[in-house]
């Protein structure tokens, strides 16, 4: 007999999307099934209940309509669970008013109902799938269409409201019957992973808050949480030390004593990508005892959430019939450069030769450069950085005087190197179709977005509403990944000024896009990135102890920190002091290769023969420091069937139903998770472009190859191409040490 509706209770929603347990096997067959690992299943007519072995009926549910108009039995099988996993975070979104959603997922908000993509857009299915919160008057929600047809009236929609009503109201009596037998163990398949164990410093699921304070966390950690709100606060360390769970730990300790002195505050954790939101939410979840970030605590209050959400969600552009980019810092980025790319090759074709003459011989070459090359894609960004942080900050295009001003004035030192009027009148016009192109789309960019955020947050709107909707404390994470200009907004987030709040942890290293060090090319001067918060004295505290990886991989990524070019800013980039409590591992390895068709040959095979042999909660990551590459390896056919491409950081939850698929993709869209190995391949000399950006494109390499090799726990392995340079020189120090061992 086919089922005709599925419901899950709300905490197996939440369980599922921490990936602390699998629902594969009910998913993709959507049959009647025996209970499983973390969950009891249990049947009525045509129903399936699936819930926590604790559940009770006083709590929300999905049901999912598993008719053929529902949103999952139209699916293919290798779409449907990824649909599931949607709708399972939309209805925590519904439920958990801290949940985010991926704007990738293009969701669209029509009252109580929302409508959003079924797979990525990588994935060739074009569905949307409808659902809806408190459906007939219950707390429950109700996903009840799969839409082809590209419905814009989502209201006008059908549901069958009988179905709803006969699966939900059984919910009391259906749990107290027996659950159905558990299937017989079988061979571990690897089908889920706890994403608890990928967690900053290896969160174990059952250790809780006074497990950390009390018996985990290092002196300086403990020193950095018993810190008050009275000041900011800026916490520093190399990757592994522990700085995101220190936050979250930290975080909890104020709403903890807020609730317990009967004073109510507001707390917002913040991040730059959407990525980065999911795994702070699932920290959160595995050490909070008290359920804090769902609402427990009477007068505390925490929202998480990327810049460009909590930007959005104030801004309300989403009902001006236009939308940002994306509300996922990163992946607006580079929507950015894709723009601005097309911008820039059209330009150098019409227009370019009229200017040329006036521009010097390094600007004129890297204007010159082929498209989608190296060498263009840091001059592109060199751009986005001028347009957001000098153009939009300066609000150069809201007079003629300023723009007089700005192809006048002195360049500061942090700035693009210009080195002539000319060069700058090149930047006006292709910032003027860049501005013409956004609104050609209907659409905003994420920098747009925070330029006029800024003048919101210094309006009289906010001053009206700050008392109100301000934070008693603000929590960045990644702080590294915001510019000059988000960093801007943190003190407009406070409640009060006199107390400024800010807490922000960062690692300079980890900043592949050079957003953080904000300074151009040329550059070696001194720089304050604190004073550009407007904070005051932002007292430091710094973690050396690393939790995540072997002392030879902490030996090579010293040796790695030794090449980073000279920049004067002491504190806030120190000399590589980590220093590793884990077990000794292999020592990392080094090999190259004639071509990159040789190199994938032999080490997509040998990382899949790894994978195979851990245990299935232990994962193997192939990390590409290219990205001009990415995509060939991404899409090519002969061992497709041996890893999950993650290439967006929208789809970082998908990691955790990988199976005995090892992942493959950018170091910097894994940030934040580890790997038992990592495979680091087309680590290569070409990758570094030669000319006036040189400075700028070694030291952004550098910062994928240090946040890639500090992904391993215990094995790591470079690789490179003749073809494309051979292996980078970035290495030379370490493989003549005896660091890293080169394979001949």
């Amino acid at each position: 007999m086919t089922a005709r509706a599925l419901l899950v209770s709300r905490n197996l929603l939440r369980s599922f999307a921490l990936g602390q347990t699998s629902l594969e096997r009910p998913i993709t067959s959507l049959q009647f099934v025996s209970s499983g690992d973390g969950y009891e299943a249990r049947t009525k007519g045509d129903y399936i209940y699936i819930s926590r072995p604790s559940d009770r009926e006083n709590q929300p549910w999905l049901v999912i309509d598993l008719t053929d108009k529902g949103p999952l039995r139209g699916l293919e099988l290798e779409y449907r669970f990824e649909a599931f996993t949607r709708i399972a975070r939309i209805s925590l979104h519904m439920l958990d008013r801290h949940t985010a959603v991926p704007n990738s997922w293009r969701p669209f908000h029509d009252g109580s109902r929302i409508s959003f993509q079924s797979s990525p857009r990588f994935g060739g299915e074009t569905a949307r799938i409808l659902i809806e919160s408190r459906y007939l008057g219950t707390g429950s929600i109700f996903a009840f269409r799969l839409d082809r047809s590209g419905t814009k009236n989502i209201a006008a929609v059908e549901t069958d409201a009988s179905l709803f009503r006969s699966a939900h109201e059984q919910i009391s009596t259906i749990l107290l019957t027996t659950p159905l037998p558990a299937a017989e163990a079988s061979e571990p398949r690897g089908d889920a992973v706890e994403l608890t164990e990928q967690l900053p410093q290896g969160a174990l699921q059952g250790l809780k808050f006074k497990d950390w304070y009390d018996r985990i966390l290092t002196s300086e950690q403990r020193r950095f949480i018993d810190l008050s709100l009275e000041h900011p606060i800026r916490l520093v360390g190399p990757a592994g030390s522990g700085k995101t769970v220190a936050l979250v730990v930290k975080c909890l300790r104020h709403l903890y004593d807020a609730a317990n002195s009967g004073k109510p505050i507001r707390v917002l954790y913040l991040t730059h990508a959407m990525s980065t939101v999911l795994l702070s939410e699932a920290l959160f979840d595995a050490i909070d005892d008290s359920d804090a970030i769902y609402g427990a605590l009477p007068g505390c209050e925490i929202d998480i959430t990327t810049l460009h959400s909590l930007a959005n969600s104030h801004m309300k552009y989403d009902f001006g019939g236009f939308s940002p980019l994306s509300l996922d810092g990163d992946a607006g980025r580079r929507r950015q450069m894709e723009i601005l790319g097309g911008i820039l090759n059209h330009f150098v074709k019409q227009d370019w030769i009229t200017m040329k003459a006036g521009c010097s011989e390094p600007f004129r070459r890297y204007m010159d450069e082929a498209p989608s090359s190296q060498a263009q894609r840091f001059f592109t960004f060199e751009l986005l950085n001028e347009f957001a942080c000098v153009l939009d900050a300066e609000g150069v295009r809201k007079s003629p005087k300023n723009a007089q001003k700005y192809l006048k004035d002195e360049r500061r030192t942090w700035m693009m190197k210009l080195d002539s009027a000319q060069e700058r009148q090149v930047v006006l016009e292709l910032y003027d179709r860049f501005r013409n192109e956004l609104r050609q789309l209907q659409a905003i960019g994420v920098d747009q977005l925070i330029s006029d955020y800024l003048n919101f947050l210094e309006g009289f709107k906010w001053d009206a509403l700050r008392e109100s909707q301000g934070y008693d404390a603000v929590f960045v994470d990644e702080t590294h990944l915001f510019n000059r200009q988000e960093r801007l907004v943190f003190r407009h987030l406070l409640r009060n000024d006199k107390k400024p709040a800010v807490i922000m942890a960062f690692d300079v290293r980890q900043s592949p896009l050079d957003t953080f060090v904000g300074i151009s090319s040329a550059t070696d001067e001194s720089v304050n990135y604190w004073k550009d918060t407007k904070l005051g004295v932002v007292e430091k505290v710094e973690l050396v102890d690393v939790f995540r990886y072997s002392p030879q991989i902490s030996a090579t990524l010293a040796s790695l920190d030794g090449h980073f070019p000279g920049i004067h800013i002491s504190e806030d980039w120190p000399t590589y002091v980590g220093v590793s409590k884990t077990a000794s591992g292999p020592i990392p390895e080094a090999r190259e290769y004639l071509t990159t068709v040789a190199l994938y040959n032999d080490v997509f095979p040998r990382a899949s023969y790894v994978q195979r042999k851990l245990p299935r909660r232990k994962k193997v990551a192939v990390l590409c420091a290219s990205y001009d590459l990415f995509d060939q390896y991404a899409n090519a056919g002969q061992h497709k069937e041996l890893f999950i491409s993650i290439r967006s950081r929208d789809e970082l939850p998908t990691i955790v139903h990988s199976g005995k698929r090892f992942i493959f993709s950018l170091p910097e869209y894994v940030a934040g998770l580890q790997f038992e190995a990592v495979f680091l391949i087309e680590v290569n000399n070409d990758e570094i472009p030669r000319g006036p950006y040189s400075t700028s494109a070694r030291r952004k390499f550098l910062s994928q190859l240090y946040l890639g090799a500090s992904r391993a726990e215990r094995m790591l392995e470079f690789s490179a191409s003749k073809e494309h340079g051979g292996l980078s020189d970035l290495l030379n120090q370490a493989i003549t040490e005896k660091l890293v061992l080169k394979i001949e």
